[in-house]
């Protein structure tokens, strides 16, 4: 779902667009504590 967020190798990986049920677009940002 857009707006869905993964926090994997140190970076939140944000989902921005969606074609259908593919992930067309997404956000990468850095963890920082």
């Amino acid at each position: 779902m857009i707006g869905d967020q993964v926090e994997w190798d140190g970076l939140t990986w944000t989902i921005a667009e969606m074609d259908g049920n593919q992930v067309s677009k997404i956000g990468v940002r850095i963890v920082t504590d």
